[in-house]
């Protein structure tokens, strides 16, 4: 019986760290990508639809890290399995909701600058 809590509360603690992004090895451990900020060269209709969307993107981080942070919080007795699996499905969901944006925000960028501009921008992506 004490072997079975040794284990389970062994696996709480590295779920956890993963959350945390702690354990950099595994899938779950994925870094939250940054979001891209608006260029203000954007014509007033796209930079308002992408500042809408970045701020409410910014909103769900916030709520997710708070309800990580409660959740690592927790003597590792008191973490649900489900819930661990609740916020790793939240992560994931917010993961491809920023690099959808990204990528969009990019391209919308990209179309307002001419060819030579375009072409040394995504040179200077791939040097970062």
């Amino acid at each position: 019986m004490r072997r079975v809590r040794i284990v389970t509360v062994i696996s709480r603690v590295i779920c956890c760290a993963a959350l945390c992004g702690v354990l950099g090895t595994t899938a779950h451990a994925q870094k939250l990508p940054a979001l891209r900020e608006v260029p203000d060269a954007l014509p007033v209709e796209a930079y308002t639809k992408f500042s809408q969307q970045r701020a409410q993107l910014e909103v769900e981080l916030k709520a997710f890290q708070a309800d990580a942070k409660a959740f690592n919080e927790k003597r590792a007795e008191n973490q649900s399995d489900t819930e661990y699996q609740a916020l790793q499905g939240r992560k994931m969901k917010y993961i491809e909701k920023v690099k959808a944006f990204n990528e969009e925000v990019k391209a919308k960028g990209l179309a307002n600058v001419s060819a030579a501009t375009q072409t040394y921008i995504i040179q200077l992506e791939q040097i970062n």
